[in-house]
């Protein structure tokens, strides 16, 4: 089922229950993979559910990155982008604190040791 979706538009975020992303294909996980790759990518924040999550302490799922599944990526890794819910307003953003909204390619890599602390990463 995956290869029948290589090329098209996806929806990516990682799942801390499995330690891995799950890819959304119009509305439903249709895959949780350890390394994944986006092309046009971009990411799309639930403000309302970013709000609950600071709030409550809650967990859930609030910065998601969408864009073209690459199955064959060819290209090099340049920076890391991060996401905290409690720093830069929950959005990406670069080592630097410049906000991350969309790239060319990203690589979502294999699990970081302790996704609690930080939410996850990609490379773009």
């Amino acid at each position: 089922m995956l290869n029948e979706l290589n090329g098209t538009r996806v929806t990516v975020h990682f799942n801390l229950h499995k330690r891995l992303w799950s890819v959304t294909s119009k509305g439903k996980v249709v895959a949780h993979l350890p390394t994944v790759c986006l092309r046009d990518a971009r990411q799309t924040y639930a403000a309302a559910l970013h709000a609950k999550v600071v709030d409550k302490g809650c967990r859930k799922v609030y910065l998601k990155v969408s864009g073209i599944l690459d199955l064959d990526p060819a290209f090099t890794v340049h920076e890391e982008v991060h996401a905290n819910p409690y720093r830069n307003e929950g959005q990406f953003h670069l080592a630097d604190g410049t906000p991350w909204r969309a790239g060319d390619h990203v690589l979502f890599p294999e699990s970081p040791e302790d996704p609690a602390k930080g939410a996850g990463y990609l490379m773009v």
